[in-house]
């Protein structure tokens, strides 16, 4: 029979088709489709009756009930507005059909007709049933036809590309032409101020990530008054910042429009860059997609919040600012080597500061004011050098900065999690502790000031520490170098006890 071939044919093929560019194919739509009364969609149950109105036809018996309830359920497929992707409850939206549900729809209307012709050939007066399936032939082929052109005559080239292999999409296809400057500014060197809108949730990715502009080649991003680039070093790239100076080459202002329908969601994104001489580079608005009852954020034309070299908006941008991205981006990340070496504890002693103490310390001095984060995170270090939170904005993803005087050096990029340090003259020990299975690990780097330059790093394993170092946060009190060795003055942050730990300095990887 003509119709199960069809329902066949179609179960490889591709039927639903995701904005997360996944494609559903027929055969596992059948496997997972009787779980779709938890998304109140009874489509699947189509094929029930179509398997019963076969069934009913190769036995000689009519179909009629069976073909109609087929139909019936059939529809509530475009009722269908988002996929569930996995156990946990994800879903995307749907976002178009593929030519197996055209197949699927295809097989279901022969059947009505298989059925009309059986009730004609035995002389009952259902001549209605033939005449229906071939009206719903006529307007499946037709609107499948006209959706399948139309879409692509006044789709963009994104959209283009989604929509080859498909039938058709679900809802309106974005016709906005793809973003391109108006005249890219000439000889870029930078920098360029960045204001994005402080309410807005989608326009932070990416054109509120600092690391992410620069890696895009952009030299020197200015962002709340402060130039931002990278620092090239002999073991890698570093994010570091200093107060603004000179005007800008260029700003780029981003806001968002968030009334949807009273309720605060992302509408449109909106973005213009101008040159020194406020002349327009671009001015470019990209609108959500309007998905019934999804949550979801995507635009047309495409916004892409981690975009390649090719997609948007960071292409807008490059274009815009006529830079040519190298071929190895800036790596941004932690550059520090993580081999260990093993500390052994050398001797023990009382008299160390608690983080009580050092606290109180601090209030007798300032009865005023509160304990700054510079005294929580840093030991004898002056108060213009060390880890500090005076401007630290968490949307930026920069990490806590280490500041020497104005300068700042954010060494843990995308993080906001910082390190301990302790000062002695010159140089400046970074460090944090954790401890696992009776070991205690600091993870520890010596630099230079003023300049930050690293001279050793390395991970110092203590082993068959004590249950209360065990427990608690060591701190380095201080530090005595040897031409082979550094010791290490630990103080328990809860106890003040302090343990002296040794590790050698002429093994990899702490020279």
């Amino acid at each position: 029979m003509m119709a199960i071939v069809i329902w066949f044919c179609s179960l490889p093929m591709r039927c639903i088709v995701l904005y997360s560019d996944e494609q559903v194919p027929g055969y596992l739509i059948l496997v997972l489709g009787w779980l779709s009364p938890l998304l109140i969609n009874f489509a699947w149950f189509a094929n029930i009756f179509f398997l019963k109105g076969v069934l009913q036809l190769k036995s000689g018996k009519t179909a009629t009930k069976s073909s109609i309830f087929a139909v019936i359920l059939s529809l509530d497929t475009f009722r269908l507005t988002q996929y569930t992707l996995s156990e946990a409850g994800g879903a995307t939206p749907v976002y178009g059909y593929g030519w197996g549900a055209a197949l699927w729809f295809l097989s279901i209307i022969v059947l009505m007709a298989a059925a009309g012709l059986r009730n004609h050939e035995e002389g009952e007066a259902h001549d209605w049933l033939l005449s229906s399936s071939i009206i719903l032939f006529v307007v499946l082929f037709g609107m499948t036809t006209y959706f399948a052109t139309h879409d692509r005559m006044i789709a963009n080239l994104s959209e283009t590309k989604r929509l080859a292999g498909i039938a058709f999409k679900r809802g309106n296809v974005c016709t906005a032409p793809e973003p391109l400057p108006i005249e890219p500014i000439r000889n870029f060197s930078g920098p360029l101020e960045v204001i994005v809108d402080p309410n807005g949730v989608h326009a932070q990715f990416p054109f509120g990530q600092i690391k992410y502009l620069l890696e895009w080649g952009i030299p020197v991003v200015r962002v709340n008054h402060r130039d931002y680039s990278m620092n090239q070093t002999s073991h890698g790239p570093e994010l570091v910042s200093v107060p603004e100076a000179g005007a800008p080459s260029a700003i780029l202002t981003v806001t968002e429009d968030t009334s949807f329908e009273g309720v605060p969601h992302t509408r449109s994104i909106h973005a213009k860059l101008v040159n020194s001489s406020n002349r327009t580079v671009f001015d470019q608005v990209w609108n959500r997609e309007p998905l019934p009852n999804v949550e979801h954020n995507y635009y047309c034309p495409d916004y892409e919040s981690f975009p390649g070299e090719n997609e948007q908006p960071r292409l807008l941008l490059i274009k815009a600012l006529n830079l040519t991205e190298a071929d190895s981006r800036q790596d941004v990340r932690d550059h520090q080597k993580i081999n260990g070496v093993a500390g052994t504890v050398v001797g023990h002693a009382d008299g160390g500061l608690t983080r009580e103490m050092r606290f109180a310390q601090w209030k007798k001095t300032h009865p005023e004011t509160n304990v700054p984060a510079h005294e929580t995170f840093n030991t004898n270090c002056p108060d213009d050098i060390g880890w500090d939170d005076t401007g630290f904005e968490s949307r930026l993803n920069t990490g806590r900065p280490f500041m020497v005087r104005e300068k700042a050096y954010y060494l843990r990029p995308g993080s906001h999690f910082s390190y301990h340090a302790t000062c002695a003259g010159d140089f400046a020990y970074l460090y944090t502790g954790s401890a696992e299975q009776g070991k205690y690990y600091l993870n520890v780097q010596k630099r230079t000031l003023p300049d930050f330059r690293q001279i050793w790093a390395g991970i110092v394993i203590i082993h068959n520490i004590p249950a209360e170092a065990y427990e608690n946060m060591l701190r380095i009190q201080s530090v005595q170098e040897a031409d082979s060795s550094v010791t290490l003055e630990l103080a328990n942050e809860k106890t003040g006890k302090i343990m002296l730990v040794k590790a050698p300095l002429h093994d990899d990887p702490l020279r």
